[in-house]
């Protein structure tokens, strides 16, 4: 599981269509697009064009300095990641809240919501489980949405 992630991620800052193309389903339904939200960031990934008729990978990220940081919203970690079977979207909270983990696939699309309700103050492990709803190996993102405001983690799962 490691070793597929690794390879990913040395794919992904290498340029390495090869290696992408080997660990994603190669068809015309796949689409290898991903963004995500996070505060004043708003992240893309994929293949942006072709030069030389090569694709070229990679992500970007865009900032609108002018939006303060998020202070009230804390950071989410998942851990194991990459993971097979299920995945611990950890946080703490410095207040009681309402809460909201999301988790989108690389279309933007939403594929569950593990959890939304109130929590108390303290740390906080939600477990998703994708088998759940057929959610198939590959990149998703979950956000944890506090008040309004939101986190994203990238997650991995792989067969």
């Amino acid at each position: 599981m490691t070793a597929a992630f690794n390879r990913y991620e040395s794919a992904l800052n290498t340029n390495d269509v090869t290696t992408l193309d080997e660990l994603f389903w190669n068809s015309p339904h796949t689409i290898r697009y991903a963004f995500a939200e996070n505060g004043a960031s708003l992240f893309v990934g994929g293949g942006f064009s072709e030069a030389g008729g090569e694709a070229a990978y990679g992500f970007a990220e865009w900032r609108d300095e002018s939006v303060p940081p998020i202070a009230g919203t804390p950071r989410v970690s998942a851990a194991p990641n990459p993971f097979a079977t299920d995945v611990h979207l950890r946080y703490e909270l410095a207040n009681p809240t309402l809460a909201r983990i999301e988790i989108f696939d690389l279309a933007g699309h939403r594929v569950d919501r593990p959890f939304e309700g109130y929590q108390n103050a303290g740390p906080q492990d939600v477990v998703w489980r994708p088998e759940r709803n057929h959610a198939k190996a590959g990149v998703y993102f979950a956000r944890l949405v506090i008040a309004g405001e939101s986190r994203v983690v990238r997650v991995v799962r792989v067969q």
